[in-house]
């Protein structure tokens, strides 16, 4: 043996050590996935958030990071996103990286990689090459925009998914101008949704002894944070214009104090009770209104409905008016900044903030996790370190046990068509109402399993709005049962006998009160996964108050950091509801998982205030020194000038200049050299959005035809796309090529356009519903269902 061979073992050696005693001091993964292995390919934060969730949950996961960058290079965020992973740093282009990377996908139960299409193809990473090679992968792709068509070889980036999606112009604006977004919650939520499939994809592998490749696109994440709001049915007239604060019965008020509060009386009950607390049911008798709740929200006169509130509200500090609203049971809650929230009480007892020591950096805090599962829980241990920076050559080289799978069934070709779907042959109850409780069985629907829309004779209070209840409850079956009479609590458990899930989001007195709560539930079925969706979680003064996703985007600091200084201004997402939604089906399906292991079901509970931490993940990670997180303005249209929403001739663009030759190739473009009067690119490049090159770039753009301006920006390698206008979404080329939307007959509006679905699937058959899923109508199918549990429902 040479004297360099023995150096070579040596340091080998050495290295394998140090990975053996720093993984001996970090806390032992636990939960669900303790017994997989996921290798994070992904470059950018919805991949690595949907890898961190399984890691948080007990996956050993291995990020491989770009060579010669670590956690602390780019956005705070990465403290977060990369939270609980084993780093590594190669060239996967390289021959000795391609050979790493070989190495460990063949060791892995999970790849998780997000680039765009047509380069994992070049590189024989993709799909469908990964899983002929590896038979038990779940091969998992999160491309950043869709799969074909313009805008999906954009390089990933958060405003130019919203702005060329229509989500910039859905959002709240006081003048008829598209918006961009502060905080890229399009961004969380595919990470989240990212994880949620592969929850099902490990859970069907489960059961067929087959992995498989799963598809989220940055496009899923539009339809799942949009659903109730892309939409069209019959004779609907979408408005051409917007602006102003929103409906009068739903939106902030300015007190006398200065300070703003939200009011949440998204119903009927609530909106007339806050109006006897204002003094004002007179309102209700105002012409228009004629005694209909239903006209408060129509724009021809809810203006005026408006101008009384905001002139009542003025009249009193807010302080008077939330104690005031509370005693009557008003849903409300004041606007708050990000850090009166992470510093709060509510997310203080949930364990939503979570500490831990950084050599370079001291104390971090960060986001904790936003579902819990009660026997097979998840933790936060490390950080992302370089005391958890190995040599991929030291990774994953011991034998393990292979999970026991069942024999994979004989196929023809390549695929499968007649294939169950991920989760068919689940039964999933949904007791829920609103968005919250009920997205995250719309997710388990689109997946496949048999989900049971539970409703009261007079029906989901969300049924009001049509077309909203119909995105998302599209392919249950509608069970009509009152819960207050014996025979049909007796029924309802029936139901819960013989599913594999229940998710609701009742209060814990009202579930206790009614004999449906957990330890009721699973004195029916031990086997049972009970979901519980909250608003602010189970501890604190504020969990037992009702809550809908605007009251906590005000309490959360998310209508602040949109608003800045000027004024508060909301997401027209209900991103707390969906986001909470689709947590609360990443649970759900980890709780199954487990299940397959222990035979024992549990309780899974999330809340608006838990997935609130998550929504804004990047901009609450908090240490000495950290970079301030960004906040908006009026009308915001982007926080650099070369980074955000101009006017054209014929519309608007949106330009995502976010490196120095991108904002020299931005200037090249428009003949603008001469502006940058000797600033160096780093000084242009943080140029403010509404500063003087700001100004500049916006006079140059403003004559130019949108295709036009495009072109030039495209010429110089500069990253830009147009903003779709809300009136275009439904019919756009690149959302029809993305097969966005699917049309399906309604018994009451007919035939609707709606969303299509939330993942795409290579084995297991397809995430569409059938033409004719739409949602059910109250109790359509409850003769139908309860037959098949043995009882008879005559009448």
């Amino acid at each position: 043996m040479t004297a360099d061979s023995r150096l070579r073992l040596s340091t080998s050696e050495d290295r394998a050590e140090r990975y053996r005693v720093t993984m001996s001091v970090t806390p032992p993964r636990a939960g669900p996935y303790h017994d997989l292995r996921v290798l994070d390919a992904s470059t950018g934060a919805a991949g690595a958030m949907a890898a961190m969730f399984l890691a948080d949950y007990g996956a050993d996961v291995v990020k491989i990071e770009p060579v010669q960058t670590g956690p602390l290079d780019g956005d705070p965020g990465w403290l977060c996103w990369d939270r609980n992973k084993v780093l590594t740093s190669f060239d996967p282009a390289g021959r000795h990286g391609r050979r790493e990377l070989r190495r460990l996908l063949a060791a892995t139960d999970v790849a998780v990689f997000d680039r765009v299409p047509g380069q994992l193809e070049a590189d024989g990473w993709d799909g469908a090459t990964l899983t002929a090679a590896h038979p038990n992968m779940v091969h998992a792709w999160l491309p950043p925009y869709g799969t074909t068509g313009r805008w999906s070889q954009l390089p990933g980036d958060p405003l130019l998914l919203a702005a060329a999606a229509g989500v910039c112009d859905y959002q709240q604006a006081l003048t008829d101008v598209p918006v961009a977004p502060v905080v890229p919650t399009l961004t969380y939520a595919h990470g989240a949704l990212g994880a949620t499939a592969i929850a099902a994809a490990l859970l069907e592998r489960l059961r067929s002894g087959q992995g498989q490749a799963v598809t989220v696109t940055g496009l899923h994440a539009v339809a799942a944070m949009h659903s109730s709001v892309m939409s069209r049915a019959p004779g609907q007239i979408i408005p051409r214009r917007k602006g102003g604060l929103g409906i009068p019965n739903y939106r902030v008020y300015r007190c006398r104090d200065g300070q703003w509060l939200y009011l949440g009386t998204l119903i009927q009950p609530f909106f007339l009770t806050a109006l006897e607390v204002l003094g004002l049911l007179e309102v209700m008798v105002l012409p228009g209104i004629d005694g209909d709740f239903t006209n408060v929200m129509n724009p021809e006169f809810n203006e005026q409905v408006g101008a009384r509130l905001e002139q009542r509200f003025a009249e009193r500090d807010r302080a008077d008016w939330l104690h005031a609203l509370d005693a009557a049971g008003v849903p409300n809650a004041p606007v708050c900044s990000r850090a009166e929230w992470f510093d709060g009480e509510t997310v203080a007892v949930n364990e939503l903030r979570v500490g831990l020591d950084h050599k370079k950096l001291g104390r971090v805090d960060l986001p904790g996790l936003p579902v819990s599962l009660s026997a097979t829980p998840g933790a936060i241990r490390h950080l992302p370190d370089d005391d958890h920076r190995f040599s991929s050559g030291d990774l994953w080289n011991e034998e393990r046990a292979e999970p026991v799978r069942p024999p994979a069934p004989a196929t023809e070709g390549d695929e499968a068509p007649g294939f169950p779907r991920a989760l068919e042959g689940l039964r999933v109850v949904d007791a829920s109402s609103f968005i919250a409780g009920t997205f995250g069985p719309a997710l388990l629907a689109d997946y496949g399993a048999d989900v049971l829309k539970v409703e009261p004779p007079e029906g989901d209070p969300y049924r009001i709005f049509a077309l909203g209840f119909l995105a998302v409850n599209q392919g249950k079956r509608g069970v009509q049962l009152d819960l207050k009479d014996p025979s049909d609590r007796q029924a309802y458990l029936e139901l819960v006998a013989r599913a594999d899930v229940v998710v609701d989001n009742l209060r814990p007195a009202t579930a206790t009160r009614l004999g449906i709560a957990s330890t009721d539930l699973h004195a029916t079925n031990p086997r049972l996964v009970h979901c519980s969706v909250s608003a602010f979680g189970t501890k604190g003064s504020w969990a037992p108050r009702r809550g809908f996703d605007p009251l906590v985007q005000a309490l959360s600091g998310l209508l602040h950091a949109q608003g800045g200084a000027d004024i508060p201004m909301i997401a027209t997402m209900p991103v707390h509801d969906i986001g909470g939604g689709t947590v609360a089906a990443f649970g759900t399906l980890a709780a199954l998982y487990a299940r397959e292991h222990t035979g024992q079901g549990q309780v899974v509970q999330t809340s608006l205030a838990g997935v609130s931490v998550m929504l804004q993940s990047g901009e609450l990670v908090s240490y000495r020194g950290r970079p301030p997180s960004p906040i908006g303005g009026r009308d915001f249209a982007g926080p650099r000038a070369g980074y955000r929403l101009y006017e054209c001739q014929n519309g608007w663009i949106c330009v995502a200049a976010s490196t120095r030759d991108q904002m020299s190739g931005l200037l090249r473009a428009l003949d603008l050299l001469e502006s940058a009067n000797g600033a160096s690119r780093a000084e242009l490049l943080a140029a403010e959005g509404t500063g003087t090159l700001a100004s500049v770039i916006a006079r140059k753009l403003a004559p130019l035809p949108t295709e036009e301006a495009l072109d030039y920006l495209s010429a110089e390698g500069v990253p830009a796309a147009r903003v779709l206008t809300r009136a275009e979404t439904l019919d756009d080329p690149w959302l029809e090529a993305n097969r966005f939307f699917h049309i399906v007959d309604d018994p009451v509006f007919g035939r609707c356009k709606l969303v299509r679905s939330y993942a795409e699937w290579s084995r297991s058959g397809t995430s569409t519903p059938k033409p004719d899923a739409s949602a059910p109508t109250v109790g359509q199918h409850t003769a139908e269902v309860l037959a098949e549990v043995g009882i008879e429902r005559l009448g």
